[in-house]
């Protein structure tokens, strides 16, 4: 496994012996360098969730359609971003027993991970103290804090319930702007497909 470091933009929490999860922070400001490229060879960064890799190796009639346009989403598109996981996808994918876990393993363990930073996990501690998640799902909270905090462009999931869910959009815009953070766009693979011009003609 490989880890690597990109720098974000790092939210300093005010630190006046109690830690108000929303309060405005002061940002450190400073400049950073994504990798070793020019800013026009940029592609755009996305971060995947356990989700992603399950589906690509998924069998279940129930969600054939899911695994089909995932399939597909993984083929055709995704030379065009700079892609991105977490030790959390990690994690998850290492519990339990399920089929095809090696092979799903081994095709996440291949994805280039995001470096573990205590910020992460105080941020998904912000989150599930102002309801974004339930509380029992400190996974959820992860992957949104490791997109947030790196800067992510994009979240791909198929969390429609927790993720991808336009009414909560609006409250996660909210609690990381207090933060000092962007917000990832966070969407199904089947949102982002690239437009042909034949879906003109």
């Amino acid at each position: 496994m490989k880890w690597f470091q990109l720098r974000p933009r790092i939210p300093v929490f005010p630190d006046n012996g109690k830690r108000d999860a929303l309060a405005r922070p002061r940002l450190r400001p400073f400049w950073f360098r994504l990798r070793r490229v020019g800013f026009k060879d940029m592609k755009p960064t996305l971060y995947l969730d356990t989700t992603i890799p399950s589906y690509l190796f998924d069998e279940r009639d129930s969600i054939k359609l899911h695994i089909e346009i995932t399939r597909k989403w993984w083929a055709e598109e995704r030379g065009n971003f700079d892609i991105w996981a977490s030790g959390e996808v990690l994690n998850e994918i290492t519990a339990g027993k399920y089929p095809k876990k090696n092979e799903i393993s081994k095709f996440a363990s291949a994805i280039p991970i995001l470096s573990p930073n205590s910020r992460v996990v105080d941020i998904a501690r912000i989150y599930l103290e102002n309801h974004l998640m339930p509380r029992v799902l400190k996974g959820d909270s992860l992957h949104l804090a490791y997109a947030s905090f790196y800067r992510m462009g994009f979240l791909l999931t198929w969390n429609c319930n927790h993720l991808a869910n336009a009414n909560k959009r609006k409250h996660i815009r909210v609690i990381n702007a207090r933060l000092g953070l962007p917000t990832p766009e966070i969407v199904t693979p089947l949102e982002l497909f690239s437009e042909t011009i034949d879906d003109y003609e």
